[in-house]
């Protein structure tokens, strides 16, 4: 029960907080109505260094056959990966962006070995794994200057839908129920701060920002599954 109540008012703040954001928003949108609005279109790309929780899979430490035998999953570190992305960008005023992303992470080939307690933890299968994030998200950035060079910080809600491909080296040739391509989604949020080079007829753009992937729709033993990424961007 108190695992329920947790997700909910984690869900709760989240939802207040778009709320008084986007009544921020409205607020000061309609006291600077002067202003046109207007629309910048983005890519960007770049790094993206995963937790060491990326590369739990299955959401688990072991996995177990019909007749009760349970195997351990031993997986190695998450490894450096990358992504690539657009946004758009709806500028309120000068202080103001509402943002719209979609951006599709992947992270380089890691290894998980399943070992048999019974047999002195001999490794009977390796899997080796790789990690997709697709990132459909929502939100605000927030200027604190203005000028040629300008910094921001940044805040957003995202669905995250999570799919891995895995490679299978059989070595004892015993057969675990595992997927080959796991996938789930989740609800998570991305909170960071960049810098915008405005050269009038594009924008340049520097941008980190921490995604936590899986805050609300977790399984009962998920761990908190997160990356950074490091973004150069170019807006029209």
């Amino acid at each position: 029960m108190l695992k329920i109540n947790s997700k909910f008012q984690r869900l709760n703040f989240i939802i207040i907080f778009c709320i008084l954001s986007i009544s921020n928003s409205t607020s000061v949108f309609s006291s600077e109505s002067s202003q046109s609005p207007e629309f910048k279109f983005g890519f960007h790309l770049g790094l993206s260094t995963p937790n060491q929780n990326i590369n739990d899979i299955y959401n688990n430490e072991t996995v177990q056959k019909p007749r009760d035998d349970i195997y351990k999953l031993l997986r190695e570190s998450a490894k450096l990966g990358y992504h690539i992305g657009i946004r758009g960008r709806f500028y309120i005023n000068d202080t103001y962006q509402l943002t719209g992303t979609l951006l599709w992470n992947r992270f380089s080939e890691s290894k998980i070995d399943v070992k048999d307690p019974s047999k002195n933890d001999t490794i009977i299968q390796t899997l080796f794994t790789h990690q997709n994030i697709a990132n459909i998200g929502a939100g605000m950035n927030i200027a604190f200057n203005s000028g040629f060079i300008r910094f921001y910080g940044s805040g957003e809600l995202n669905f995250n839908y999570m799919y891995n491909s895995v490679d299978l080296q059989l070595t004892d040739g015993i057969q675990l129920p595992l997927s080959l391509s796991p996938s789930y989604s989740r609800v998570g949020i991305g909170i960071g701060a960049g810098t915008d080079f405005d050269l009038k007829i594009i924008i340049l753009n520097l941008e980190a920002k921490y995604y936590i992937t899986n805050i609300i729709g977790q399984d009962d033993n998920e761990r908190i599954k997160a990356f950074l990424v490091l973004s150069a961007g170019i807006y029209f």
